[in-house]
């Protein structure tokens, strides 16, 4: 199991910092050419490592043993709700006056309930 969370923990590592390099990437010449007509497939090439790290994490949960998906599940599941409810009500709030949010923030909800989930989740069976 500790060879299965290395090597996701490399594929994280890599995905996160080509998702950095691309995004700054991206930004940046989408800011310098607003009207290339390149500039949409350019704004979205972040996604790539994105995906590869989805991938990883697959990789990584079909390498592991019964508890260690059992606990990924449910730190998934309870990131899924929180992240919904935070969303759902941060959107009733819009309606009455607090400023829209781009739907990056989702992600950024997502990756924290995620992680605290997760923190969350490794207490309890262990």
């Amino acid at each position: 199991m500790d060879h299965a969370r290395r090597r996701f923990s490399k594929r994280m590592t890599l995905a996160f910092l080509a998702y950095a390099v691309l995004v700054a990437l991206s930004v940046s010449l989408t800011e310098v050419f607003p009207d290339a007509i390149w500039r949409y497939p350019l704004a979205v090439i972040p996604m790539a490592p994105f995906i590869y790290g989805v991938a990883a994490y697959v990789r990584y949960l079909r390498n592991v043993d019964e508890l260690e998906r059992r606990m990924a599940l449910e730190a998934l599941a309870i990131a899924f709700g929180a992240t919904a409810a935070i969303t759902f009500g941060y959107g009733f709030l819009e309606r009455v006056g607090l400023p829209h949010i781009n739907w990056w923030w989702v992600w950024a909800v997502m990756g924290v309930s995620w992680v605290l989930a997760g923190l969350h989740t490794k207490r309890r069976y262990r």
